[in-house]
């Protein structure tokens, strides 16, 4: 019988149904040296899979799969498949969500209801109407988000590295065209994939290149954004706000000055989360 160790952020319910599919279940790292299969998110970070003698898969919950040791298990001929494609529409809305809670002083009213207080913000609030977008990244998360851009009226750019057209940006950028885009872009939307390449892609030469009072949300790695650079990016009104749903480290440390601005928005890496959060097919 094929053995398949899982992770406790897999829930009990697709335990089971992997279970009546006829795949013995482990959830203990002590039980499951010998299992076959690998199946979870990020609790796999914690596995020492030189200690897996039998693995001949891992399947994950998430898109990415930085957090794995893949060098060795492409040494060692083990299959990793990740959950690409899955959770597009989900964070498609949350990138939309992220802007107009930018746009619209969500943290003000939030503040004066729990206040209790009628009061309007000192400044008219902003629309995303005729604003430009620059995605860094054109991939699938980056595709969900702009497509439900297009109905607020919004100037599309897309950044990758090759200058082949992408629906549904209206502009394509590379790195030799990417300093005119940033000076036109109101906000910037990460989701660039975590590799050697794209580590602190957003760093302080970046920011200071970039419209000031630019805007940015992240939904893809914490270390794609040099967070100290954004501090001091957003202390000088260079960057006037941010949404935040990952970070360099995890969980974002409490004496973070990250925290203390009203116009960032912290979220803990929960992106991907939906009423179907983590369905496996």
């Amino acid at each position: 019988m094929t053995k398949v160790f899982i992770t406790r952020e897999i829930s009990k319910t697709y335990r089971e149904k992997i279970k009546d599919l006829g795949y013995q279940i482990v959830t203990d790292l002590d039980q499951a040296q010998d299992a076959d299969i690998a199946l979870g998110g990020l609790q796999l970070k914690k596995v020492d899979f030189e200690k897996f003698d039998h693995l001949k898969a891992v399947f994950l919950t998430s898109m990415g799969v930085d957090y794995l040791p893949l060098d060795y298990l492409k040494k060692r001929g083990v299959v990793v498949c990740n959950n690409a494609g899955v959770y597009g529409d989900v964070i498609g809305e949350f990138i939309v969500y992220n802007l107009l809670q930018l746009q619209k002083a969500n943290r003000f009213f939030i503040e004066k209801q729990r206040d209790h207080l009628w009061e309007k913000p000192p400044r008219p609030l902003e629309s995303l109407r005729e604003k430009t977008v620059l995605f860094f990244g054109t991939g699938n998360l980056a595709q969900a988000g702009a497509k439900r851009l297009l109905p607020f009226g919004v100037n599309l750019i897309g950044y990758r590295r090759t200058p082949k057209k992408q629906e549904p940006f209206h502009e394509i950028v590379t790195e030799e065209t990417l300093k005119p885009a940033l000076k036109k872009a109101d906000f910037l939307v990460v989701t660039l994939p975590k590799t050697p390449e794209t580590y602190h892609f957003v760093n302080e030469e970046l920011l200071k290149a970039c419209k000031k009072g630019v805007k940015i949300v992240n939904v893809a790695r914490g270390d794609i954004i040099d967070e100290n650079a954004l501090i001091q990016a957003l202390e000088e009104g260079q960057v006037a706000g941010a949404c935040l749903d990952v970070f360099e480290e995890e969980p974002l440390k409490a004496d973070s000055p990250l925290w203390d601005f009203d116009q960032v928005y912290i979220t803990p890496h929960y992106a991907y989360s939906s009423e179907q959060d983590r369905t496996i097919e």
